[in-house]
């Protein structure tokens, strides 16, 4: 999809899938994005998610490309789906964000590079220890973001929110190890750390019982 900035592109199946993925990826590259799209409440989806990170201004070059994505999508669209999406029956609302000192744009650079970080990390009493992480991924809640990497310092996963790394440096070294592999590694850990706690409340039922 490289060199999509300017083209127009058309896309069937839009509302949902593969379809869905590409109309969102090609219109933040800058293509002119004609949709075609069966199913309305498919289609509101992808606009409200749209919308949706539009709102999270912590990361202004994200929410740039989701405010163009959203207008390029609208202006291709047909007339009667055009105006389902403008009769604002659905809005995604503003929210104060937790301060965040650092760019996210940078993070999200490291994590596509798979390039070591160096940060300096709060804690919750404001003690700050420098870090040196490998960063596979971004969540985004809705009080606050982190950042799932490998951290050196602890030899283990951690999650680092956005609002605590107090300062973040690239460290030119590339991470020893690629981005899926350790996101699958992580994912793993979280499932089986879910079901541990799953198990051990039903033994805590069956005992009180």
């Amino acid at each position: 999809m490289a060199g999509s900035d300017g083209k127009v592109i058309a896309i069937t199946g839009a509302s949902s899938g593969i379809g869905r993925a590409a109309a969102l990826l090609l219109a933040g590259r800058g293509a002119t994005v004609v949709l075609g799209a069966r199913r309305i409440d498919e289609l509101e989806a992808v606009v409200l998610g749209i919308q949706w990170v539009s709102r999270q201004t912590e990361d202004s070059r994200l929410t740039r490309a989701a405010g163009n994505a959203l207008s390029k999508i609208g202006a291709v669209l047909p007339d009667d789906l055009r105006r389902e999406i403008h009769s604002g029956t659905l809005y995604v609302t503003g929210r104060r964000p937790d301060p965040v000192q650092i760019d996210p744009s940078l993070l999200r650079d490291a994590i596509r590079k798979e390039i070591k970080l160096r940060i300096g990390y709060r804690d919750d009493a404001g003690q700050e220890t420098e870090r040196v992480i490998w960063p596979f991924v971004i969540g985004f809640f809705e009080q606050h973001k982190v950042v799932g990497a490998w951290c050196e310092l602890r030899n283990d996963y951690r999650h680092f929110r956005l609002d605590r790394i107090a300062t973040l440096a690239a460290t030119g070294e590339r991470a020893p190890r690629r981005r899926h592999a350790m996101l699958k590694e992580w994912r793993e850990m979280l499932d089986a750390e879910a079901a541990a706690r799953a198990e051990a409340r039903r033994s805590q039922t069956a005992a009180e019982n």
